[in-house]
């Protein structure tokens, strides 16, 4: 047994099954079974273990089925830290891989073939880049694009090196960029995610970076706090784009000039806000955005509700509802945008809000939008 794991499993016998997590848990809210909760599964787990047997794999099956939002342990009052939990309990079922849902396991097959876990092509990374953008090759700032931005909000990657190059800020980006291993970290396969983690700190030092950023709040937790769990150093500053951008208001060099003429609510990334604290900065930017009116819903910050978007890649129809929850609560705000900083919590909420007038977008969009980007409308 690891010491990770002595720890952790010490923690099932602080649960004082109270059930204050039951009814935060956002699988629960649309499913109603006790065995998906925090609760239920500790529960569950600890009784197999007691009896010296091993957890049946319908069972398993249950600790996949959580977003690791982290509502649940803002909420328990012995403060038991659920999503480190069902981290360190996937890495033991995952030893066998029967355990790992075919979904993840496909996207880890994807990533080590094809280099992201949608499985396209990597000649198609670089999609994203407009013939016309500058980068500054040998600059130690990167701009790490991540695998969802590469391929699916292509957008925000566009408009981040559009933003940086209007305001003269120089960057650079990889030419073979890799994926930095969050699935794996969150799926179980704990070697796999070592083995790209080595790979991304070598490509790093190789390059000189000293500063990274991203405006993936996954790529910028894996990086930041999950490498140093496996004794994996990176030797530059990791930011999210959002406190890069707010940092640069601060110091008067990024200043908007076109008027929004709009109400914007805001959805807190749960692996960005209850995760790493970051609440202020997305909202000092929105607030910076000139004729805003900003709006929050009733369930923000720390209290704000998952999107549902962890579990799109292996149990959709529950993340769809899940989504739609929230959707509603944007909803329910009066706010012509709904404005996140996340490309997963930006697909989940458009796949979620079909039945809502609002428009869904990343808050990078909105910031070139005011910066007079013309290319910024083409997403609005």
């Amino acid at each position: 047994m690891s010491i990770q794991q002595e720890h952790y499993e010490k923690e099932l016998y602080i649960c004082a099954k109270c059930g204050y997590c039951v009814r935060e848990c956002a699988v629960w809210k649309v499913n109603g079974y006790d065995t998906v909760t925090p609760r239920g599964k500790i529960l569950l787990l600890k009784h197999f273990i007691e009896q010296k047997k091993e957890l049946p794999p319908e069972l398993i099956k249950n600790w996949y089925l959580c977003c690791t939002c982290g509502k649940c342990t803002e909420i328990c009052p012995l403060e038991i830290d659920f999503p480190e939990l069902v981290r360190t309990y996937r890495i033991q079922f995952a030893k066998n891989k029967k355990n790992i849902p075919k979904p993840f396991q496909k996207t880890t097959e994807n990533i080590f073939s094809t280099g992201n876990p949608l499985g396209r092509s990597r000649d198609d990374r670089n999609d994203w880049r407009p013939d016309e953008i500058n980068f500054k090759k040998d600059s130690n700032h990167l701009f790490y694009v991540g695998c969802m931005s590469s391929y699916w909000t292509m957008e925000v990657a566009e408009l981040v090196a559009r933003i940086l190059n209007k305001i003269q800020y120089d960057f650079t980006v990889l030419e073979n960029e890799p994926c930095c291993g969050y699935i794996e970290f969150w799926s179980g396969e704990i070697n796999k995610a070592k083995e790209l983690a080595t790979n991304f700190a070598q490509i790093i030092k190789e390059a000189g970076i000293t500063t990274i950023f991203t405006a993936c709040p996954g790529c910028y937790s894996t990086l930041k706090y999950d490498y140093p769990k496996l004794n994996i150093k990176i030797n530059a500053e990791v930011l999210h784009i959002s406190d890069l951008f707010a940092r640069l208001i601060d110091e008067g060099k990024l200043n908007f000039t076109t008027n929004l003429n709009c109400t914007i609510t805001y959805h807190d990334p749960c692996h960005l806000g209850r995760f790493h604290g970051i609440f202020n900065t997305p909202r000092q930017i929105i607030k910076a955005l000139p004729s805003v009116k900003f709006i929050e819903m009733d369930y923000n910050k720390e209290n704000s509700n998952c999107c549902g978007g962890p579990l799109r890649t292996a149990f959709l129809d529950i993340a769809q509802k899940i989504g739609e929850l929230r959707a509603k609560e944007a909803n329910d705000t009066g706010a012509d945008i709904v404005t996140t900083i996340c490309p997963q919590c930006v697909i989940s909420l458009r796949q979620s809000s079909h039945d809502f007038d609002y428009i869904v977008t990343d808050l990078i969009v909105l910031i070139a939008k005011a910066l007079g980007i013309k290319e910024a409308d083409d997403y609005l």
